[in-house]
């Protein structure tokens, strides 16, 4: 979620603790003053001016959430010959 300084510093309190909001991203003019605030929320990623700073910490952190997500492979098997033991493999 993308928001405005002013608009985060009103919004950001209430939202915070919805599930489905992963991340949230301050476009604002005054960085410093809304990293103060910010600092209270972990979902706060970042506060800032440039779009293309934006653009690409949103992107960068997509690559990380992507990476967090994905599933862990285990497959389990059992011997032949060793009935009742299972051996397992983590790919």
């Amino acid at each position: 979620m993308v928001v405005s300084g002013r608009l985060g510093q009103a919004i950001v309190p209430s939202i915070h603790k919805i599930r489905q909001i992963i991340s949230i991203y301050v476009y604002c003019i005054d960085k410093e003053r809304n990293k103060q605030w910010a600092v209270n929320f972990p979902k706060v990623k970042a506060a800032v001016v440039q779009l293309d700073e934006l653009v690409s910490r949103i992107k960068d952190d997509y690559k990380i959430q992507k990476i967090v997500e994905e599933p862990l492979s285990i497959n389990t098997f059992t011997t032949g010959s060793g009935a009742g033991k299972a051996t397992s493999g983590v790919n």
